[in-house]
């Protein structure tokens, strides 16, 4: 299994604090199931440790996971908070794609989707690059009008699930509005998103795949590791056509 949203790198963000602590997210992932981990640091105002500073933690990194015979290898990648020179950041070597792959891990502010967005994603897809929203479960934007995450994925982005929000770790509103994204074809991977093992958002990436099993089938589940593999490889994805989601399911957000 392939995680291509982990914030496990020690020092860079919000993530752990200690290389131990990366290594406990490490233990937890391969109880998962997991071989590959993206470490995704985030790139906002409050983080802005560059490609370079986090391809040299990761290489640190994978040494010592080889030093405590862990079969579990970490690629570059960065969660970026969408802003206006985005595109420059990645031209200039400041932001990292997942993997060098042409796709890149972007996040929307908490209850807002900025005005530009439409013409950054159009922007960063004439340049190949493929937009993966992450977290849009979590967004109140999109909560409002789902119809705005069904446009964009309609002009070309993926959009990833955090696998607590499946689980219902930030309620039983956002756990269900997950499903239906699921249900609308609206979501392409399930990745953990994990800070840490004691915070709000551990490690539950088997949880969730086997919740979303149970309730979509071994078919979805498959599509989702596939997409994955797909990022990974640096292949093209192919997603299914997105439906809208009835009001009447959602009424009490």
């Amino acid at each position: 299994m392939i995680d291509i949203h982990c914030h496990i790198l020690s020092g860079l963000d919000d993530g752990p604090d200690s290389v131990e602590g990366s290594l406990q997210i490490a233990r937890k992932a391969i109880e998962d199931g997991a071989t590959d981990i993206f470490a995704t640091p985030h790139y906002n105002r409050s983080y802005t440790s560059n490609k370079e500073v986090i391809a040299n933690k990761v290489k640190v990194f994978n040494q010592v996971l080889t030093e405590n015979q862990m079969s579990l290898t970490i690629h570059t990648g960065h969660e970026v908070r969408i802003f206006g020179e985005l595109l420059d950041g990645i031209k200039e070597g400041k932001i990292a794609t997942l993997g060098d792959s042409n796709y890149c891990l972007l996040e929307f502010p908490p209850s807002t989707i900025p005005g530009y967005t439409r013409s950054l994603l159009y922007e960063l897809q004439l340049k190949e690059i493929i937009p993966i929203i992450a977290h849009p479960e979590r967004n109140a934007r999109f909560i409002q009008k789902p119809e705005l995450l069904v446009q964009m994925i309609q002009q070309g982005a993926l959009s990833q699930l955090t696998a607590g929000s499946i689980c219902g770790s930030f309620g039983e509103k956002i756990k269900h509005f997950s499903h239906l994204l699921m249900e609308a074809n609206l979501a392409h991977f399930i990745a953990s998103d994990a800070h840490g093992l004691s915070r709000n958002r551990p490690y539950c990436l088997k949880e969730a795949m086997h919740l979303v099993e149970r309730t979509f089938g071994t078919g979805v589940v498959k599509q989702m590791e596939l997409n994955a593999e797909s990022v990974l490889a640096g292949n093209e994805i192919y997603p299914v056509e997105p439906l809208a989601i009835k009001k009447k399911k959602f009424f009490f957000f």
